[in-house]
């Protein structure tokens, strides 16, 4: 989808060679383009989405509890010996991808892309979102992407 708007008219005020002068536009449109998302396949009768069935098991209090517990014990058990990213934070908060996305507006598949793709492709308000969520200060958010990312060259290496 294509999402048309008009701006507000725009001027810049400029120096060059001791020379002053500016230069104005007038309104000018705006495109945005929406993330493209492929749709996702009809599940064979009797078949439920793994998200949906998991959400359905966290609507009882204690198995959510237990659910949070287990992923923060995996965390300890699969990535206890590497250095913290932003995917042993959300494990040791208990969080799956989903509830993660839900907690920043956006979608799983955007989180899994931003637990396994280069961090210095991310865009600050994304940074902005994910120090709220986690309510850590952007210092800690980038030592924690430095090490994502060390993690991500040591596979591409091996």
């Amino acid at each position: 989808m294509i999402i048309q708007s008009e701006s507000l008219e725009h001027t810049t005020n400029y120096e060059t060679n001791g020379k002053s002068g500016s230069t104005s536009a007038g309104p000018a449109l705006l495109y945005t383009l929406d993330e493209h998302r492929q749709p996702e396949p009809d599940l064979p009768s009797g078949f439920m989405n793994i998200d949906d069935f998991i959400g359905e098991l966290e609507n009882d209090p204690q198995v959510k509890k237990s659910i949070a517990e287990t992923r923060k014990w995996a965390c300890d058990e699969m990535y206890g010996s590497e250095p913290r990213t932003i995917r042993t934070l959300r494990m040791e908060k208990g969080w799956s991808q989903t509830k993660l996305a839900h907690e920043m507006l956006t979608t799983q598949p955007q989180i899994a892309k931003i637990e396994n793709r280069d961090a210095s492709k991310m865009h600050f308000e994304t940074c902005q979102k994910l120090c709220n969520v986690f309510v850590i200060e952007m210092n800690e958010l980038a030592e924690l992407l430095a090490n994502q990312n060390s993690l991500i060259e040591a596979r591409h290496n091996d």
